[in-house]
């Protein structure tokens, strides 16, 4: 799959005849309520790793639908994208606040969520402000010993206001991840809801209904320290395979929705870690086994999450050593033309299952 630049104040690269394009847009707002060093994504469509940075690329691809992904250590969105014969489709990805687990995946422009320290830097002046406010207006010596209560009643106002004020940043940021979620995507015998669904699909009459949440957790490890998981094709965790009973159904690492007859199944994943160097020692995809129960006219629910790990050592052939510790270097970078100055010698997953 070819990657085309396009950066920031540029025309749009010119297609080549008869393919598609799928251009994702990743920003980070500057700013002291953002992480630093940027914490740079991984974007991927139809499963493979393409790119990582802040920035914009476009991944040239064949009319159809294809599965575009943004991943840190977590999948933090996905959307299925249809794309026709000199299309080009625009997403973009605003990276969260300090305080969101994830940013948001949707059609330009998307929006910066969640919380900072701000509010509470700002509690704190309040907070030494209190006690000269009293002094200066003279109110301690009027109130006297009630000056204490007064004191105590108004640092707990100014924490009430905070929580409130960071409940209000949730609501509103979770009401945008709604509207900027796409609707239910029917993808071969399964239906794609996404991390935020709009609407979960009603079974048919007779028939059930299984919501399905596969959720990963990757890290990177070289020498036992964590490394940047996403400047690194090795932390790219491929999607799962899913069979209930005897058939396989799409899946990916979002939330889907599957119709079932009524009664008991049987389910079966089967994680598989990303390639390994040649002279490490095999490792086969991790199953996770589960059954559920499903009854006439009800979806039922199943959560998995998978908690993963690469370790990698330095390619001798290729080690820039640079490149592991500033990732400021590897910023807006595509994988095909980027040789990984490392190679992954394991993986481990550690499955969790919660039904309902």
């Amino acid at each position: 799959m070819t990657v085309l630049p396009w950066p920031d104040g540029t025309a749009a690269p010119v297609l080549p005849a008869g393919l598609g394009g799928i251009s994702v847009r990743s920003v980070e707002r500057d700013g002291w309520e953002h992480n630093k060093p940027p914490r740079p994504r991984a974007v991927g469509v139809g499963g493979r790793p393409l790119w990582h940075g802040f920035g914009r690329m476009v991944a040239v691809v064949e009319p159809g639908g294809h599965l575009v992904e943004v991943r840190h250590v977590h999948v933090e969105g996905t959307r299925l994208v249809t794309v026709t014969a000199g299309e080009l489709v625009e997403l973009e990805y605003a990276a969260p606040r300090t305080f969101a687990p994830s940013g948001v995946l949707s059609i330009p422009p998307s929006r910066v969520v969640g919380t900072s320290l701000r509010p509470w830097l700002l509690f704190m002046l309040y907070l030494a402000g209190v006690p000269l406010l009293l002094k200066s207006t003279g109110a301690s010596a009027r109130l006297g010993a009630a000056s204490t209560p007064v004191a105590v009643g108004l640092i707990l106002a100014g924490i009430l206001a905070v929580v409130a004020w960071q409940i209000g940043v949730r609501r509103r940021d979770a009401r945008f991840r709604v509207r900027a979620a796409d609707g239910p995507r029917p993808v071969g015998n399964g239906v794609l809801l996404g991390s935020t669904p709009k609407l979960v699909p009603e079974p048919a009459e007779g028939q059930g209904g299984l919501l399905l949440a596969v959720a990963l957790s990757h890290e990177v490890r070289m020498n036992g320290m964590p490394v940047e998981t996403s400047t690194s094709p090795h932390g790219w965790v491929p999607s799962p395979r899913l069979w209930i009973g005897d058939e396989e159904f799409p899946v990916s690492w979002t939330q889907w929705w599957y119709a079932l007859p009524p009664g008991r199944h049987d389910l079966r994943l089967e994680v598989a870690g990303p390639l390994l160097a040649k002279d490490a020692p095999p490792s086969g995809p991790v199953p996770v086994t589960a059954t559920v129960e499903v009854t006439a006219g009800v979806t039922g629910r199943l959560s998995v999450a998978v908690a993963s790990r690469t370790e990698i050592q330095p390619s001798p052939e290729n080690y820039d050593a640079v490149s592991l510790v500033d990732i400021r270097t590897r910023l807006n970078q595509s994988y095909q033309d980027w040789d990984a100055p490392t190679a992954a010698v394991a993986f481990t997953a550690k499955p969790t299952v919660t039904a309902g």
